[in-house]
């Protein structure tokens, strides 16, 4: 299975890239702007995590430039992450809540904080289809490479081929109360692609707090 997630993601990604190349002439191609971020001084700039400003002037990117950057970038979310994970497994002990559960809403939430500001940037220029195809990019990684190549690589450590599922009742309920919201959420979008209303947004938001709220209560 893991195996089979990564080749999806490849051939999803492949397809993304043909169909990308098909449908973008070279007329239409839009030029790249580099959008400068404020020098605010040395201090600032550690604390803001500018390391274009703190490394290279904060001149615009150059193929060496972006590559160190985005390193930099990555080892600071690594270890932001390692912190994440400590306190989505704290919230679970203080709730009282098992550590799935605790995952799913929590982490899940916290790790999609700059899908959301990116989303939000881009609604914000007008680019409607960036703000909409960020999170569900962002998702159909999460749901192959991010979830089976560590999975792959632990049965690889470990020289097994298979993992058995923790069975419990309250947790076959949310594993398929989260199909459910897969395919609500998939339907919404289908059947009203040609455009996003507000009232499918409004949908969507109380769509997943009362799923959170009622799968709070169902596996107390």
């Amino acid at each position: 299975m893991a195996v089979i997630l990564n080749v999806i993601y490849f051939l999803y990604a492949v397809h993304l890239y043909f169909d990308a190349k098909n449908h973008v002439s070279g007329d239409d191609e839009e030029e790249y702007e580099y959008e400068e971020i404020e020098d605010r001084g040395v201090i600032a700039n550690i604390f803001t995590f500018n390391f274009n400003a703190l490394f290279f002037s904060n001149r615009t990117f150059t193929a060496t430039s972006a590559v160190v950057v985005i390193s930099l970038a990555i080892a600071v979310i690594s270890g932001a992450s390692h912190i994440l994970v400590e306190g989505v497994l704290g919230s679970a002990t203080v709730l009282g809540v098992p550590q799935f559960f605790a995952g799913l809403v929590f982490g899940a939430a916290a790790s999609s904080v700059p899908d959301l500001i990116l989303s939000i940037k881009d609604a914000q220029k007008g680019e409607y289809e960036d703000a909409v195809a960020n999170p569900l990019a962002s998702n159909t990684f999460d749901t192959t490479i991010a979830f089976a190549l560590p999975l792959l690589a632990w049965f690889i450590i470990n020289g097994v081929d298979s993992l058995p599922l923790v069975q419990d009742d309250n947790l076959t309920i949310l594993r398929w109360s989260i199909v459910g919201v897969t395919a609500a959420v998939a339907a919404s979008l289908l059947f009203n692609y040609k455009k996003v209303t507000k009232t499918i947004a409004y949908f969507l938001l109380a769509m997943f707090t009362v799923w959170a709220a009622s799968m709070y209560f169902v596996i107390q």
